[in-house]
């Protein structure tokens, strides 16, 4: 009796390999592309720095006010965003859905306070309130499927029906 081994063979691929010299010109060319990125960063910095030196002191404070004040707003539109996910949590079906749609309306939904009025955006659109759950109606369990008699899957109850016990 002869058994038969497998033979395990790497299975073949149809992937040029590349030469010396394509390995070499595309290892330079990567490095080439990588270092170009590199200075033009470098430059940019460099600039950044020629252009901060040149600034008086008060320039110097009204941009760093600027800069501030960017940095404020981006964080009261951050504080705004998380408000209104709050107020949507729980009464609608899809938050981020229902975020784009009151980022697309703009103020409509806004109260004088700037908080959102969900009652009416929802009025507006009532296919994304949340669904009221069903209530599960309590009462005997059934038996089967339809009302019969229970269905024995267990072995010992196989093998009697089997010899007819």
């Amino acid at each position: 009796m002869e058994t038969e081994t497998p033979t395990t063979q790497a299975p073949a691929t149809n992937e040029p390999k590349l030469t010396a010299e394509q390995e070499a010109a595309l290892t330079e060319r990567l490095t080439a592309k990588a270092k170009k990125s590199w200075e033009k960063e470098r430059d940019a910095k460099d600039e950044e720095q020629k252009r901060q030196a040149t600034l008086s002191s008060e320039d110097k404070v009204k941009e760093l006010q600027a800069q501030l004040k960017a940095k404020e707003a981006e964080f009261e539109a951050k504080m705004v965003q998380a408000s209104r996910k709050s107020a949507l949590n729980g009464k609608v079906q899809d938050v981020d859905y229902a975020m784009y749609k009151l980022e697309t309306s703009g103020d409509k939904y806004a109260n004088k306070d700037g908080s959102l009025d969900v009652e009416a955006f929802l009025k507006d659109f009532p296919g994304m309130a949340m669904k009221p759950e069903t209530p599960v109606k309590k009462g005997p369990v059934p038996t089967s499927a339809g009302g019969g008699k229970t269905v024995s899957t267990s072995m010992n109850d196989m093998i009697r029906a089997r010899a007819g016990r």
